[in-house]
Formats: structure tokens, sequence, C-alpha cells
């Protein structure tokens, strides 16, 4: 695809972060692909997004030189992590894992300074990543 196609956007604009949707279908009218520093390309046709599933050879989705991160790996590697990692996420250790979720959301949630602008990432989404991956270990084995 030419260099000329892909339309520079930024997704942090206050008008696409109003209306995330109305700018997704604004660029679509535009181009097929977008790219921004903060997203890197975003494909933006449903066909064009089914052609590179399907291609591992054209389009490699390996995010790093280690095999780590199951979403940036291609097959065969992509299926063999999932065929580990799969077992552990079964219907009985969801239903044990999900009350152990909640209540850990409710804690951080109730932690949260009121009334005041703060990072949501930092100050909930990673302790809470890091406390459920740590009670989900104990449920799991």
């Amino acid at each position: 695809m030419p260099a000329q196609e892909i339309v520079q956007w930024d997704p942090k604009d206050p008008e696409a972060l109003a209306n995330q949707i109305a700018a997704y279908d604004r660029l679509r009218l535009q181009c097929p692909v977008a790219h921004s520093d903060f997203l890197g390309y975003s494909i933006l046709r449903h066909e064009d997004v089914l052609t590179l599933l399907g291609d591992h050879e054209s389009f490699s989705d390996a995010v790093s030189a280690r095999l780590t991160v199951p979403n940036g790996m291609n097959p065969p590697h992509h299926t063999i992590s999932r065929q580990v990692n799969d077992r552990y996420f079964t219907p009985g250790v969801m239903e044990r894992f999900e009350p152990v979720c909640r209540s850990i959301a409710a804690e951080l949630i109730d932690a949260l300074p009121r009334a005041q602008k703060l990072n949501f990432s930092e100050i909930f989404a990673e302790i809470y990543a890091l406390r459920g991956a740590k009670s989900f270990s104990r449920l799991a084995r």
C-alpha cells in the first residue's frame, strides 16, 4: 500500500475521544489504514483485518523475539501456548475466580480518591491485574 494512502491521525484528539465510533467511521471513509504515534497502524476495514489475520507469512503479529505474549505469536507457537493456557480457564476455575475478582474490584474502588482526577491505569488497573493474577494462580492449581 502506498504511503500516501495511510492517513495520519491522533486518537487522543478531544473530538475523537468524544465520539470514537464517529471518529473511526470518518477514518474508514478516508482510507483503509490509518497511523498514529500512539496506536501504530489501524486497519479499518473488516475484509482487510480478515486478510491480515489469515496471512501469517505476509503479516506477522510477532511483537518480541521472546515468545511470552500469546497475542504476539503466530502459529504454531500461538496454538501451543493456547493449549497450555486454556486448561487454566475452565468454567469451574472461572466460576471460583469471579467472586474473588469482584471483591478485589470493590476493595480498590472503595479506596479510590473521590472528586479528583486520577490515572486509572496506575491507581486501579495495574493493582487489580496483579492482585487478580496472584489470586488466580492459587485457584487454578
